[in-house]
């Protein structure tokens, strides 16, 4: 149906009053039925006059916030929000009016949310939505996103949005490529991740189960090494960096926060057969960018064996400083890259 319908995203600007007072009324219309039910209508009442009156809607505008009007045919259908963030977009608005539900103008609006990003270069699209919010969550799931993390935030007036955050990697370049960072393992792709540590997992499951056959022990490896990822890494507040493209997953690493922007970086490792492809090196280079734009200042440490040449290319080549040995670990490498320490 809406392959012929006219749907046009028509910019709202801070200053057309007549514009920002209606989007306010019929934004408050479609926030009230559906998160009354959700968030209670206390809290509801409390948001949508903190984010959707006419003030709030200019206040963000002038904040750098991108609102944008759906209009199908003749019709408001829906309205977005949304703006760059470090070298991410934030989706903070994306609504559609019942009446417009089921039309497949959720896919066209996410579309143009895409395009924008793309056309900026930025590296993904991210959200907040709340964690109780099932069906708005597996429409954005349809789309590509997953859950990276979970988190409260306190909004005032003592309530807080109890959200999971979302995030889409957006492919860019002619490989498609793209970095997704993650403290979940929601979406994760259980055997292109393994294949990622494959070699070293073959060489060093038969230490680890010397009791077991090759084969048993590379199975029970693996299998121990996906549980610790979807388990204990993120208890442990682990962040999981991926670099993939059309070829699959290529590349990662595995950071533990050390304090406000300082990570130790726990492990890093490329695909068999995509090292001596600047794989790493962009890996390292898209979190650095990546972290910058939370944090603005960061401090990242790693290090090797000294005899992992390709390693220790990789790290100098990504930016990387040699920093003082360990006198208890003679046989590593140290590296540190900073803005900050």
């Amino acid at each position: 149906m809406t392959q012929q319908m006219d749907v046009r995203f028509i910019p709202v600007s801070a200053g057309d009053d007549e514009t920002v007072r209606k989007l306010s009324a019929f934004a408050g219309k479609i926030v009230r039925e559906h998160f009354d039910p959700i968030i209670g209508a206390e809290q509801n009442t409390y948001m949508i006059a903190r984010f959707q009156s006419p003030e709030g809607i200019r206040s963000q505008i002038a904040e750098g916030y991108r609102y944008y009007i759906v209009q199908a045919g003749d019709s408001w259908a829906g309205f977005l929000a949304f703006y760059p963030r470090g070298e991410r977009m934030y989706l903070s608005k994306f609504y559609l009016d019942r009446s417009f539900r089921g039309m497949g103008l959720s896919g066209r609006m996410f579309a143009f949310v895409r395009q924008q990003t793309e056309q900026e270069g930025l590296s993904a699209i991210y959200l907040n939505v709340n964690r109780f919010n099932s069906d708005v969550i597996a429409v954005y799931h349809h789309f590509g996103f997953h859950c990276v993390r979970e988190e409260q935030n306190d909004i005032g007036n003592g309530f807080v949005m109890d959200d999971k955050v979302m995030e889409y990697p957006v492919p860019l370049g002619d490989n498609g490529e793209w970095l997704w960072m993650t403290e979940t393992a929601d979406g994760l792709d259980r055997d292109a991740f393994l294949s990622i540590f494959r070699e070293s997992s073959v060489e060093n499951a038969p230490a680890w189960y010397p009791e077991l056959s090759e084969e048993k022990a590379l199975q029970k490896y693996e299998s121990d090494f996906w549980a610790y990822i979807c388990g204990d890494f993120p208890k442990e507040g682990g962040i999981l960096a991926i670099l993939g493209d059309h070829g699959g997953y290529r590349a990662s690493l595995r950071l533990y926060p050390k304090g406000t922007g300082k990570y130790y970086i726990e492990a890093f490792e490329t695909r068999p057969d995509s090292r001596r492809m600047g794989y790493g090196r962009r890996l390292y280079q898209k979190v650095i960018a990546r972290l910058e734009g939370i944090h603005g200042k960061i401090c990242l440490l790693a290090d090797t064996g000294k005899g992992n040449q390709a390693s220790i290319a990789a790290h100098l080549s990504a930016g990387f400083c040699l920093d003082k040995e360990t006198p208890d670990e003679p046989n590593k490498v140290n590296f540190i890259y900073q803005t900050k320490c």
